[in-house]
C-alpha cells in the first residue's frame, strides 16, 4: 500500500481530508494502515432516522437515503456505489459532489443500522450521535430494532400513536428505563407520544447542563411540548433545578406534568427555592386537586407548594432516605390525555 510508505505526519494529513466514502473504505479494507490514524482520524458523527418510506443515514456532512420508492428526477444517472459493506445503485446529488447518495430499496432500514455498527467496529471512538424513529413501526422493522441495542447512540427519538401497539410502546420504554434522561411528551394535538432519552455516562461530567434547551443536540425538544422528566443516575446542579423551576414560573413550561430525578444525595431545599414564592402545604389550598388520584402519593407526601407567575401551583418534595426529588405540576395546562398517561410513566420508575 502505498500509502505506508508516507511519513506519519503527512499520511495522518492525507487521511484527515478524506471525504468519509474514501475513510470508511479505505479503512474497511486495510487493517494494518488503519491502525496507523485510528486514534487520530475518525468520521464525523454518525446519525439515523427512520421515516415512514425512507431512511437516511448521516455520517458528518455525507448522507445517504434509502427509499422504498424514488423521489428523483429518472434523468439523474445511477451508479454502483460502495461504502463499507454496503453496496447499491444510487444517484448522487448534487451530481459532482460526493455529499449525498439516494437509493431505491425494498428494506431501507436494515442497511443504515448495519452501517453505522461498521463504522462502530473499525473506529470504536466514532461518535453515534442520534437515533431517530418518526413513523409507526410495523411488526419486520419493531423485530429489527429489538435485535440491537440502540443504545450505542447517545440520543435516541421515538413518535407513535397513543393508540399504538404495545411493542412500540415497549421498546420506547426500554429506553427510558435504561438512560440517563428522558423528556417525554404528547405533540401534534396530543396523539402522538414522543420520548426523548440521552445518556451522559461518556461525558467526563456526567452532568446535566444547565438550560434544557443544551439537554439534546439532536433530539431537540420544544420547551412547551415537554410534559414529563425523568432523571436517573445524573449530577444535577442546584442551578440547573432552580434553571428549570424559573423556566415553569415564567411560563415557558406551562405543559409540564411531573419531574422525578432518583439518586439524589443532596439538595438544600431553602437553596433551591430561595427567591422563589412558596410556602409550606396547605390541604384546603389544594383540596381541589385531591381529584387527580394518580398522584394520590404526592397529595399525601404534602410538599412544598411553589407558584407561577399567574399563580399556578406545584410541588416540590425531597426523599432524604430514598434520595428522591420530585416536582408535581398540580395546575398544568396539559391535557387530560396527557395527565392520563402517568400510570405508564410510573412503570418507568
Amino acid at each position: 500500500m502505498k500509502l505506508l510508505k508516507f511519513p506519519w505526519l503527512v499520511l495522518i494529513n492525507i487521511v484527515k481530508f478524506m471525504d468519509s466514502v474514501d475513510l470508511v473504505n479505505l479503512s474497511s479494507t486495510n487493517r494494518r494502515l488503519r491502525e496507523q490514524y485510528i486514534n487520530k482520524i475518525r468520521p464525523g458523527g454518525i446519525g439515523i432516522l427512520f421515516g415512514s418510506i425512507s431512511a437516511c443515514i448521516k455520517i458528518g456532512e455525507f448522507v445517504i437515503v434509502f427509499e422504498k420508492y424514488g423521489s428523483y428526477k429518472e434523468t439523474v444517472p445511477k451508479e454502483v456505489r460502495t461504502i463499507g459493506p454496503i453496496t447499491i445503485d444510487a444517484v448522487c446529488l448534487p451530481p459532482k459532489e460526493n455529499k449525498r447518495w439516494q437509493t431505491v430499496v425494498e428494506d431501507v432500514y436494515t442497511p443504515c443500522l448495519t452501517l453505522a455498527q461498521h463504522i462502530k467496529t473499525i473506529f470504536p471512538e466514532a461518535e453515534l450521535n442520534f437515533f431517530r424513529c418518526e413513523h409507526e413501526c410495523d411488526a419486520g422493522t419493531l423485530q429489527l430494532l429489538a435485535s440491537w441495542d440502540l443504545n450505542m447512540f447517545k440520543e435516541k427519538r421515538f413518535e407513535f400513536h397513543v393508540n399504538s401497539n404495545e411493542n412500540i410502546k415497549n421498546l420506547a420504554n426500554q429506553y427510558c428505563k435504561s438512560n440517563q434522561l428522558s423528556v417525554i411528551g404528547l405533540h401534534y394535538e396530543g396523539f402522538h407520544i414522543v420520548t426523548r432519552t440521552k445518556s451522559f455516562r461518556n461525558n467526563e461530567e456526567n452532568e446535566l447542563p444547565v438550560d434544557s434547551k443544551f439537554w439534546f443536540s439532536h433530539c431537540k425538544q420544544l420547551d412547551r411540548l415537554i410534559n414529563y422528566i425523568l432523571v436517573c443516575v445524573l449530577k444535577v446542579r442546584l442551578e440547573a433545578w432552580r434553571h428549570l423551576i424559573k423556566k415553569w414560573i415564567e411560563g415557558k413550561l406551562n405543559k409540564l406534568v411531573f419531574v422525578r430525578a432518583s439518586r439524589v444525595t443532596s439538595l438544600n431545599m431553602l437553596e433551591l427555592t430561595e427567591g422563589f414564592s412558596t410556602h409550606p402545604w396547605n390541604d384546603e389550598e389544594m383540596i381541589q386537586f385531591k381529584a387527580r388520584t394518580d398522584f394520590s402519593v404526592y397529595f399525601e407526601q404534602k410538599g412544598t407548594i411553589i407558584c407561577s407567575r399567574k399563580n399556578r401551583k406545584a410541588s416540590l418534595h425531597f426523599d432524604q432516605n430514598n434520595s428522591i426529588f420530585t416536582m408535581v405540576v398540580w395546575d398544568t395546562q396539559a391535557s387530560e390525555r396527557c395527565l392520563s398517561l402517568f400510570p405508564e410513566i410510573r412503570t418507568l420508575f
